[in-house]
């Protein structure tokens, strides 16, 4: 039988529709200190080293920030500025030195960092330990601990974030669209932790509670939904269980079709893929021409590149 890779889409087309809500509340309390002006030290070092990160220079934007804090401090030691300003910028600046660290992969100084953020802004009563940005850096440690081989830590981490963000919303159902994106990102990272050590029944669940989440926060026809759907096929893929594969890739193409999703070229070759493994070379070839056809207008190389492998496979059988 011949092997053809399946694309999970959440993870690998599309950068997550859930944004990261934690930087969000700490740039909102950031600026509601510290006002508007652009002309202040710290905010400009803090610009710096935004502009760094967007041009992928980290070692640049990690010295911004630290000129940030040393700017930071000066004023408070002046006086220009009081402890709760000074906090809060700390707060503001090790979560950006924390997502530094994670983006060139230095996992125990994002972990040490991103502790110093939950530490100053909880013990300082800024934030309380169910605040959705308090949840959202628990996430990103949770992930750090998979990264790292931590496999308790990884569990209770999840596990955490996801009652926590279940029990807000099971209290009131209409918590902010953050709550419910946060959890949507928690089962999300948590079913692709699972899939790694293979516990592919648990990640199945977890992916489907997330494409509950994203019905709930977004909608039915909503193109996260697509992606949902194409992660739970693949799961299926996985446990071998190619007539539900087929059902949900189905059903994501169908939404795809609906909001007319960037994602269309891929799901149609992963379609076209299934029925290879199914032994269905006329409907693979079918799939994967609409796929590479679709990919040429969409300007999607990948796409084209996966139907053309596709397409030669079908030849052969």
């Amino acid at each position: 039988m011949n092997k053809i890779n399946f694309f999970f889409s959440g993870a690998e087309q599309r950068k997550s529709t859930y944004k990261f809500l934690g930087t969000v509340t700490f740039t909102r309390a950031f600026l509601g200190l510290f006002g508007k002006s652009d002309s202040d030290p710290v905010k400009e070092q803090i610009r710096q080293g935004h502009i760094s990160v967007a041009r992928e220079d980290y070692k640049e934007a990690e010295n911004a920030y630290h000129r940030a804090l040393r700017a930071v401090q000066q004023q408070f030691e002046s006086k220009k500025i009081d402890k709760r300003q000074l906090l809060t910028a700390r707060i503001y600046i090790f979560d950006a030195l924390g997502n530094v660290a994670l983006k060139i992969g230095d996992l125990q100084k994002a972990e040490d960092l991103y502790k110093e953020t939950l530490k100053i802004a909880v013990q300082n009563e800024f934030l309380k330990m169910t605040d959705n940005a308090i949840v959202e850096i628990s996430m990103r440690l949770a992930t750090i601990y998979a990264m790292m081989g931590k496999d308790e830590e990884t569990h209770s981490g999840f596990q955490y974030c996801i009652k926590t963000q279940e029990d807000k919303i099971k209290a009131d159902p209409d918590e902010s669209p953050s709550t419910y994106g946060l959890l949507g990102m928690c089962l999300e990272n948590y079913a692709k932790f699972l899939l790694s050590s293979k516990q592919f029944d648990k990640a199945l669940d977890y992916l489907k509670r997330a494409e509950e989440v994203v019905v709930k926060y977004l909608g039915e026809e909503h193109p996260q939904r697509v992606v949902a759907l194409n992660d739970i096929a693949s799961v299926y893929i996985l446990k071998k269980d190619l007539d539900k594969a087929e059902e949900y890739f189905k059903r994501a193409l169908n939404i795809g079709l609906a909001c007319k999703d960037e994602t269309l070229p891929i799901l149609y070759c992963n379609l076209g893929a299934l029925y290879l493994r199914q032994a269905k070379p006329d409907k693979a070839l079918e799939m994967c021409k609409i796929g590479e056809k679709l990919g040429m207008e969409m300007n999607n190389p990948e796409a084209i590149k996966r139907a053309k492998f596709c397409i030669g496979k079908c030849a052969k059988e």
